[in-house]
């Protein structure tokens, strides 16, 4: 809403044909509240609307998710403060979709303007380097990424997946940065990608939920 944070987890609305049983589907929320000190614990609370920029956190663990924020002290230096920490549900270890949106609810008070702008500078994810050794099936290896990494040069990614599927994508990366993305399996390096590490993420989407898997990496 207009002054808050929510973070919850609901199916579509329109029930799925092929499940087995739609009963199981539940929605929850983690975290619903405003960003004021009463009900955040935030020193000072926080107006989004004030034009100051900020950083947003969301960390997933493996017993924990947390939401944290940079405030602005008293010395005029940045900090972290915590908006909230909860356990964390199943749901939250599957590819997550973020959200940047806002509904205004007159009872909990209207801009002081007819516009409001909100700017995102950058998101940035990490992942756990975990990831990198899965192999889900149908892949029956990690994919495999040869060639040179020097301008001008093109790379390729065997995908080693089996079963059949073969409607893939590649996902190409540079120090854990994106590149691009397609359904080819190769890639035409530029130099700014000389010296850095390229990795390919492979992704089966012609399999059952679409698994995906990491190449090794070049450098």
């Amino acid at each position: 809403w207009l002054n808050g944070l929510s973070s919850h987890f609901h199916f579509a609305q329109v029930k799925n044909p092929f499940a087995k049983n739609d009963q199981t589907y539940k929605r929850f929320k983690i975290y619903g509240g405003d960003l004021t000190e009463e009900r955040g614990n935030i020193p000072g609370g926080i107006y989004i609307w004030d034009g100051q920029w900020r950083t947003w956190e969301w960390v997933v663990d493996e017993d924990m998710i947390y939401c944290n924020i940079t405030i602005t002290d008293q010395a005029g230096r940045e900090r972290w403060v915590e908006i909230f920490r909860a356990p964390v549900s199943q749901p939250y270890f599957e590819p997550l979709d973020l959200q940047l949106v806002y509904a205004a609810r007159p009872r909990r008070g209207m801009p002081n303007a007819d516009r409001v702008d909100w700017h995102v500078d950058w998101v940035e994810v990490l992942q756990k380097t975990s990831i990198f050794d899965e192999v889900p099936a149908p892949f029956i290896a990690k994919p495999r990424l040869t060639g040179s990494v020097r301008a001008g040069a093109t790379i390729t990614c065997e995908p080693n997946v089996g079963g059949g599927i073969t409607d893939l994508r590649y996902y190409w990366f540079a120090d854990g940065y994106p590149l691009t993305f397609g359904a080819s399996p190769t890639y035409t390096l530029t130099a700014a990608e000389v010296g850095k590490e390229i990795r390919c993420m492979v992704k089966a989407v012609g399999a059952l939920d679409s698994p995906d898997a990491w190449s090794n990496p070049l450098r």
